[in-house]
Parts: structure tokens; sequence; C-alpha cells
């Protein structure tokens, strides 16, 4: 039988490694073979300097393991993922994680006073909350609802609540906790009893959110003639397009359900003349200051403009086609950032925003990887393998989740204060870029480490490149 995974979900210094401490010897005292997985996004100091097994990795070992007649131990020159680690431990009954805030696993939040009684997770996300002051708690994080929540003085609660998800596991045949569920939190608009509602996002954190949308509308000639002319009877078919749009953002949460009603900071909707298309090609962009995102505002906005445009020409066409509405960017909030693949963000732009943000007078340097498709072969570069074909294409797709995780563990780390990533994907020449991976920070070896922690992270985990040689 798989063993049972449980995280431990909650920032730096809020009782997670005591908790743990506390819990090991109870399941230990069931004669239950337990393991603890342990993500530090720092540096860790195992091997120490002058040290045999320090010599030989430094000097350039894959792998050094070492034994004594009481203990071994394993140091390894490149980081294994998550998913690895509960592998090798799978002989074990249960494994408990620690640090992996945002993993798909069940996850038992810990909020005390030392965090301000803030979750890195909605209060969905999590089986369990235990904290040192439910009342605190309910305050900070907002509705509980049928979550259990424990004292993190007794973690006698906690053994016995995790030893009973154990027993149902065995027992009534639930999802077994180191295999997220499918259905049930991660559409955030559904409750665990499958009842829709909106989403309760008063402990999500103030930020700037940005969204930008698109939409094309496809008309014959002759109407593109008529609305490049101005010979469309109704009116100006641009202008009366780019203010229905900006009224039609405003009433995004009456036309969805589960939407937020948003004080928008900016709307911006602006129409032009594709004549390679014969299209109307539309693009919004939606800026507020609020605790959820503005990605439907700047959708409903670029898909009421469309309509408007049919509306405006439909009496001299019926068969208008209003076509690829569609997200290309947001930014803000905790799933972090994102951009349409294969349309290639501006640098620039990323260090405006750097430099216009709170931590700005914290940032001394920013570094920026260009990652591109090259000729030579992994072969021929790695391995010195002179008889491999040069490469023509490259097949590059991306895990945006997981990327999104690499960039909260960079975050993390110290001295970072910005971080922005672009993965591209599908087919790729030579030349075409692969990511774009932007750094700011303190000090120079804080952001070097910083940069080199998270491309190594990227290629190994987020991305899939498969050469093409011809």
């Amino acid at each position: 039988m798989k063993p049972s995974v449980f995280a431990f979900s909650g920032f730096s210094g809020s009782g997670k490694t005591t908790l743990i401490e506390k819990l090991i010897p109870l399941f230990k005292e069931q004669n239950l073979k337990i393991s603890v997985i342990k993500h530090d996004a720092h540096q860790f100091d195992m091997d120490r300097e002058g040290k045999d097994t320090y010599r030989f990795s430094k000097a350039g070992a894959d792998k050094v393991m070492i034994s004594s007649y009481t203990r071994s131990a394993r140091i390894s020159e490149s980081p294994q993922t998550l998913e690895a680690m509960i592998e090798e431990c799978s002989s074990s009954d249960v494994i408990i994680v620690e640090g992996y805030k945002y993993a798909k696993l069940k996850k038992i939040g810990i909020a005390t006073s030392r965090t301000d009684y803030h979750l890195p997770c909605d209060i969905s996300e999590y089986v369990a909350v235990v904290t040192d002051d439910k009342d605190a708690l309910q305050k900070n994080a907002g509705a509980i609802g049928s979550c259990p929540v424990f004292d993190l003085n007794n973690a006698k609660e906690v053994f016995l609540f995790m030893l009973d998800m154990m027993n149902k596991k065995t027992d009534e045949g639930l999802t077994s906790a180191e295999e997220p569920s499918e259905n049930r939190n991660d559409l955030t608009h559904f409750d665990n009893e499958g009842n829709a509602r909106m989403v309760d996002v008063s402990a999500k954190d103030v930020t700037v959110r940005k969204a930008t949308a698109a939409a094309k509308v496809k008309v014959s000639r002759n109407t593109f003639s008529l609305i490049k002319s101005g010979g469309i009877k109704k009116g100006d078919v641009l202008t009366v397009a780019q203010i229905a749009g900006i009224m039609g953002s405003k009433r995004t949460p009456d036309l969805i359900p589960m939407c937020h009603p948003i004080i928008t900071d900016s709307t911006s909707v602006r129409c032009k003349l594709n004549e390679e298309d014969l299209s109307v090609d539309i693009e919004s962009t939606v800026i507020c200051t609020g605790r959820t995102g503005v990605e439907m505002e700047a959708i409903c906005a670029c898909s009421v403009a469309a309509m408007t445009v049919y509306d405006m020409c439909k009496a001299v066409q019926r068969d208008i086609e209003i076509t690829d509405i569609r997200l290309m960017s947001k930014s803000g909030g905790i799933h972090g950032d994102y951009v349409r693949s294969g349309i290639k963000p501006s640098l620039d732009a990323w260090i405006a925003e750097a430099k216009a943000s709170e931590d700005a007078s914290h940032i001394g340097m920013f570094l920026f990887h260009n990652g591109v498709v090259r000729a030579d072969s992994r072969a021929r570069v790695r391995e010195n393998d002179t008889e491999s074909l040069p490469v023509t294409e490259m097949e590059f797709s991306a895990d945006l989740s997981k990327a999104d995780l690499a960039i909260k563990e960079t975050l993390l780390l110290p001295g970072i204060y910005y971080v922005k990533v672009w993965l591209n994907e599908g087919r790729l020449k030579v030349g075409d870029d692969i990511m774009l991976v932007l750094v700011g920070g303190d000090i120079r070896p804080h952001v070097i480490d910083a940069l080199q922690f998270l491309v190594g992270k990227l290629k190994t985990e987020c991305v899939s490149e498969k050469e093409i040689n011809g």
C-alpha cells in the first residue's frame, strides 16, 4: 500500500518543525514507519568543509555516499524533485513533507501569531489548520467553514486526525493523501460538498493586478473598407466599440455569477484595423489594486467590444466572425504571472515594473537569462560527441504550475525581491528564444545564486526539450 503523505504548509517561523518533531514519536509508538522530507529554499550546510565527503563532492563527484555502523547519508550535486523523494520513501507508512507550501498534496496549514495568522494558500486548500489562537485565525484568514482547527500545543490531536485520515484511506477507499484530488479543490468555485460559491479572498494580500486580453473580428473586404472610410451608417465603429468595451468591463460581475465586484484603477480598450487579416483586432488591459485578479474584466471588455463591432456592421454583413477571444497576460496574485506562449514580454517593461514596486528600494541589481535554441546538439556540447548531427529545431513545452512553484521558491531565497519568467512553447527554430528569466535582488552573490537556482529548476523540473537533428 502506498504511504500516506501530508504536507505541512506555513510561513517561516510558524512552528512547523517543532510540531513535526512532536508528531514523529507518536507515529513510532504505533510501530509506523515515518519519513520526513524537508525543503530548504536557502543553501543548507550538511557536508562540512574539510571533511572527505566535502572534498570528493567539490572535486566533481555527482554523488557521494557515506556509511557508518549506525548511520548513512548521500550527498548529490543536483536537486531532487519532490515526486522522486516521495518515491524513495515509498516503504514508509507515512511521509511528512515540510517546506513545499504550494505542493498539491494533503496540506495541513500552520498559522500562528509569529506569522500574523496568515496562510500561504486559501483556507479551502487545507484538510486541517493548526494555530495558537482560533479567534485570531478566523479574523485574519477569513471564513474557516468546515475545516478542522487544532491547537498548536496539542500534537496528540493532530496525530489522531492524521491517523484517522490514514484509516479512512484504507477502509473506505478515499483518495490517498499523496494523490491530489482532480476535482475537489482544483476548481475553487466549488466547496468540499460540490456547491457553487464565490471564493473567499479576504485572506489574500492586496496587490496590483493587471490583465490583458484580446479578440479578433473577421469581416469581408467590403465591410473592412466601410469601417475604414467611415461608411457604416451607425457611426464610428472603432470608437463605439472602444467605449462599449470599457462599459462592458465594468459590468463583468453582473454577467459572470462568481466574479467579485471590483473597483478598477484603469481600463483601456484598443481597436485597430488589420488589413492583412481583414479584421478588427481588439486588445484590452485592466488594472486594479485588490485581492483578486481582473482577467475576466479584460476578457469581458474584449468580448463586448467585439460584439459591438458586429452590431455596428450587421446591416451590411451577417457572417462576421468573432474569434480568438483569449487572455494574453496577467500579473499579481499568489498564482504568479502568466504570459501566453509565443508572446515575448518586454525586458524594459519588467524592469520598470520592478522599479515601481514597493520593494524597489531593496533591489541593487538585476540579472537576466535568455535561453536560445542552438545548432550544437546537447550530446556535442556536453559529451563532446563530434559525430552528432546539428540541431535544426526543438520541441519545447513547459509545466506552468511547476514553473510558478519554482518562482515562489526563488522569492524565498535571501535578498531576492523580484522574479519574472517567460517560457516559450511549440516547435522552435535555431535562434528562437526558449526562456527569459529576470531576477532582482540586493547584492550580487544573492542574485547570482538565485538565477542559477531558478534556471536549474526550470530546466530540470518544469520544461521538456526535444532536439530535432537534421
